[in-house]
């Protein structure tokens, strides 16, 4: 017991006298610190343990309590060589926490360093090379690098991260409030920070692996992270492979947003729409600009989608390629809710083609490639179904070719181009419309003829505008359409010839105040927004109409004129050529004065001539024409639209740019 007790005061004489060393020690070097000039030694430690060339502009001193603290003002740690700016990182104050014991057994840890007000630009420059870590030449430094220091809390404090990638030609800006980062060498990096990136601002948190794993840089290092700002949540887990050079990406990433436009801040754009929620989740892989997402499931508002894309980002726009499938897409998600916009007010013409700009800007903002496929398509006034589709689109020029769905009970195939780039924007549409049910697409409030029955078209159309108005105002092109057989309401024949309705409908067939209908032709050129009538026929089961005339898509004109006849040459009927004029919202219908005045002047010659006033009736009186049924005749003569070549699937490179070449020089003006 007396050895061990004896034994026990050697022990903590040893220590005793050991720590008074120490204090002993710390007041000398508190002494020389505060009264000599040490900034060079410090900033050789520094460059020792970083591999950085260090410079200490300010003053360096040295603070007692609570800790022992060296605290450095005015710091320059140097670029690279290869970097056109002088400097890494510039700091106003540096505070390095000591502790006594490490010192003693001189070992590279710190308790605590905190960096005020810190400039810091980081830099990839293209070649695989990067500012933040330092290779290092094995044949003029042989030694091996020293032993990382050990920092278990790393704190910034009103600093400012720019990153900029030579590669892109573009940077990342970020302002921190506070970082708190945890850098043990044997333990995990952690990050919690609250700052601004471009103004806008985010809270993020980050679980690593070994600090030491990292500053080697070595592979499949395991990261978390859980970022929040701009209206947005995004969670990561995963690895990142060899990330002080490569940067290498597997990750599991989701993401949810309230509404797309916030994000108008971080992505540097001012046109994208406020559409939202927004969310999703994938596989990310990939390194530098080029990076891919699998297994691809999302939602917008309450349209779904799935598949897989990849992104570019070394160019002036953000590139997205890939395939998508979905469900359900609904046309209020993608281009916003009718409901949340005041409606125009109602213009004294009443007019009918919606004057409010098309979303063309959202054409600008990138650039890609989409196979897309939809089982249902929520649209107005009918819903698609079986969409399939492929999307292109390149500085604001977009094809859409083929688009193919089925709709109202029939099919349609589509192409579509548009140059958002040009001022005012162009458009090119042409395509075919087979059996759809046309009580689905027209409402009877808003058509001249509320049909019924089977509609089938062929359309080719170029024109300039940034709205549906617009567009139709500078259109040229041509529309064939037919409907038929089916149901006419009797009050449109009640405009075209009234006598002659109430003749012939007590042995008509009715239902209700509908009649039936063979066919509705109407075949219109269109020329600078002047839409003549090379065909219109309107068949029933006791009537013929046949007509001429124009629509004026620029002010929603009409001047047509029509000629009813019976087919029962035995029904005498004073019907005689009308002419309806107005606009396509608001018109009538009335006898034709010049038609009136030619058949009276040669009814006046024939009563003169023969002494026969009887003649002077017979202008007037239709015989009927014979033909049972002229439709027949009119749709084996259907038009193929004038861009049939456009309905194919895309080909390569050549193929889209005359493609688009096509859409901007047929028949548009300039």
């Amino acid at each position: 017991m007396k050895r061990l007790a004896r034994r026990t005061l050697v022990v903590v004489e040893m220590v005793t006298a050991t720590a008074a060393g120490a204090v002993v020690a710390g007041f000398i070097f508190l002494w020389h610190v505060n009264n000599s000039d040490y900034r060079q030694e410090v900033a050789t430690i520094f460059e020792q343990s970083t591999g950085f060339k260090v410079a200490i502009n300010g003053t360096v001193r040295f603070a007692l309590m609570p800790f022992p603290t060296v605290i450095a003002t005015d710091v320059h740690i140097a670029n690279p060589p290869w970097s056109e700016r002088p400097e890494m990182m510039r700091i106003d104050q540096v505070d390095i926490e000591l502790s006594p014991l490490d010192l003693l057994w001189q070992r590279s840890h710190l308790p605590h360093m905190t960096l005020i007000g810190a400039d810091i630009h980081l830099e990839y420059d293209g070649h695989a090379r990067v500012n933040w870590w330092q290779t290092r030449d094995t044949e003029t430094t042989p030694d091996p690098p020293p032993a990382p220091l050990d920092l278990t809390r790393l704190e910034l404090i009103h600093a400012a991260i720019s990153y900029r990638d030579d590669s892109l030609k573009r940077g990342v800006e970020l302002s921190i409030e506070q970082a708190v980062i945890g850098l043990p060498v044997e333990g995990p990096l952690t990050i919690a920070a609250t700052g601004a990136y471009f103004g806008t601002p985010f809270t993020a948190s980050l679980t690593g692996g070994r600090f030491v794993d990292l500053i080697n840089d070595q592979p499949l290092w395991p990261v978390s992270w859980t970022l929040k700002g701009a209206e947005t949540t995004m969670e990561a887990q995963g690895t990142l492979d060899r990330p002080m050079s490569r940067l290498a990406l597997d990750l599991q990433l989701s993401a949810s947003l309230r509404q797309l436009a916030a994000l108008g801040p971080v992505l540097g754009s001012s046109s994208l729409p406020e559409l939202g929620p927004l969310g999703g989740s994938g596989h990310v892989t990939g390194s530098g600009a080029h990076y891919r997402v699998n297994t691809l499931k999302g939602f917008l508002g309450l349209s779904d989608f799935a598949g897989q894309l990849t992104f570019d980002t070394s160019g002036k726009r953000l590139r997205l390629d890939g395939q998508l499938h979905s469900e359900l897409l609904d046309r209020r998600d993608l281009f916003g809710s009718d409901k949340d916009t005041p409606p125009e007010p109602r213009l004294r013409d009443d007019r009918l083609f919606d004057p409010q700009p098309l979303p063309f800007p959202l054409l600008q903002v990138i650039n890609g490639r989409v196979d897309l496929a939809v089982r249902r398509f929520v649209m107005a006034p009918a819903d698609l179904f079986d969409l399939d589709t492929t999307i292109d689109l390149n500085d604001g020029a977009l094809v859409v070719r083929p688009f193919r769905a089925r709709m109202a009970g029939g099919r349609i195939d589509l192409a579509i181009m548009i140059n958002a780039g040009r001022e005012p924007p162009t458009s090119h549409i042409t395509g075919r419309s087979d059996s759809l049910a046309s009580e689905q697409l027209f409402p009877s409030q808003g058509a001249i003829l509320g049909p019924t029955g089977p509609l089938s078209a062929n359309f080719d159309l170029s024109g300039a505008g940034a709205s549906l108005r617009a567009f139709l105002a500078h259109a040229n092109g041509r529309v064939w359409l037919a409907i038929g057989p089916g149901t006419l309401p009797v009050r449109h024949f009640d405009l075209i010839a009234s006598d002659l309705v109430a003749a012939i409908m007590p042995w008509a067939d009715r239902s209700g105040d509908r009649t039936s209908l063979n066919c509705l032709i109407t075949g219109f050129r269109i020329k600078n927004g002047v839409a003549d009538a090379d065909r219109l026929l309107i068949d029933t089961g006791k009537i013929t109409v046949t007509g001429s005339g124009q629509i004026n898509l620029a002010t929603e004109g009409i001047d047509l004129k029509l000629d009813p006849r019976p087919k029962d040459p035995a029904l005498i009927s004073l019907a005689t050529r009308m002419r309806v004029t107005g606009t396509l919202a608001e018109h009538s219908a009335a006898p034709d004065a010049i038609d009136l005045a030619k058949d009276a002047a040669t009814g006046l010659l024939l009563a003169v001539g023969e002494l026969n006033p009887l003649a002077f009736v017979i202008p007037f009186v239709s015989i009927g024409t014979g033909v049972a049924n002229p439709c027949q005749a009119e749709l084996a003569d259907r038009p193929s639209p004038v861009g049939t070549n456009m309905l194919g699937p895309l080909g390569g490179l050549s193929d889209l740019l005359s493609g688009v070449g096509h859409a901007l020089n047929h028949g548009l003006p300039h």
